[in-house]
């Protein structure tokens, strides 16, 4: 079995597993709550956390309706693309995140959806 080599970490057999905590846009859009998702995976013995990265002008039409699981979760009083506008975090906050995530317990992640956000 072919062996990588994560954050300086051995991946491969005789080697324990690489966990990766989903966070998604649980954040909110709000950067200090990405933090928080961070430090709580990282206390929870995960390895990375993984974050979604867009930018939502070149990801979905402005006017686009939200899926009808997102109305029932969130209401139809704003389009898809201002929902996803409210869950998003700039570029900046993300290169953030990853200075504060300098030990191996604490790296962070993003899931680029097309292109990174800036």
């Amino acid at each position: 079995m072919k062996q990588i080599e994560i954050a300086g970490r051995p991946i491969g057999e005789g080697h324990p597993c690489f966990i990766i905590g989903e966070a998604g846009v649980n954040h909110n859009g709000d950067a200090g709550l990405a933090r928080e998702l961070v430090d709580a995976a990282a206390d929870a013995g995960v390895d990375a956390v993984k974050f979604q990265t867009y930018n939502s002008d070149q990801l979905i039409a402005p006017d686009a309706a939200k899926a009808d699981y997102q109305v029932d979760t969130t209401g139809a009083g704003e389009t898809q693309g201002e929902m996803l506008r409210k869950l998003e975090l700039p570029a900046e906050s993300f290169r953030e995140l990853q200075a504060a995530s300098t030990d191996s317990r604490r790296q962070n992640r993003g899931c680029p959806q097309r292109e990174y956000p800036g």
